[in-house]
């Protein structure tokens, strides 16, 4: 099984170790191609500059929140953001209870 391609921005020998480690906890690595140019302003703001389309960016978001809902039995995120709530949320709801989880800065909150 060849191990995922290193993020941007991952350090690979790093990255390396983490999917090494991963999988000796059976773990499985799910992600999406979808290059972007690295924007140093918001998504919104991209958009209303018409450097982002919003009906593509709204596709992908769905897309991947899809799949990180179905595709795990435990969640790490933000619960700072709405986003990561609604993962917690889905996957709750599929499995009739609540996943393990963590959130990487403060408990869940609605």
């Amino acid at each position: 099984d060849a191990a995922p391609e290193t993020p941007a921005g991952v350090d690979p020998a790093e990255w390396g170790v983490a999917v090494r480690e991963a999988r000796g906890q059976r773990l499985r690595f799910y992600w999406t191609t979808h290059p972007r140019a690295s924007l140093r302003i918001s998504i919104p703001q991209a958009i209303r500059l018409g450097l982002l389309s919003a009906a593509e960016e709204n596709r992908i978001s769905l897309v991947n929140l899809v799949l990180l809902s179905r595709a795990s039995d435990g969640f790490v995120g933000t619960f700072s953001s709405g986003y990561s709530k609604r993962v917690l949320e889905l996957q709750a709801a599929r499995q009739q209870a609540i996943p393990v989880h963590a959130s990487l800065d403060h408990f869940w909150s609605p």
